[in-house]
């Protein structure tokens, strides 16, 4: 079954929340923390929220090929 990643988030912002990017990636908070615990994802830390670059959340579902931008257009895939 195929479900898309909410991509207009990532168009309109250069800084997320956990709220945020829980939503758009339709993952929980908790599997982004272990991402983030990995070192795939790396947080800012400002005033005691974490906080996601959406250059860095691109370049990470890129890499996992979940991702991929054609003709300046970002299609995403969720497999």
């Amino acid at each position: 079954m195929n479900t898309l990643i909410n991509t207009t988030v990532l168009e309109e912002k250069d800084l997320l929340t956990i709220e945020e990017l829980s939503e758009s990636l339709r993952m929980s908070q908790n599997t982004i923390y272990r991402i983030s615990f990995r070192g795939e994802l790396k947080p800012l830390k400002y005033r005691g929220r974490n906080y996601w670059r959406v250059e860095d959340v691109k370049s990470y579902l890129i890499g996992k090929g979940l991702l991929r931008n054609e003709n300046s257009i970002i299609k995403a895939l969720a497999i």
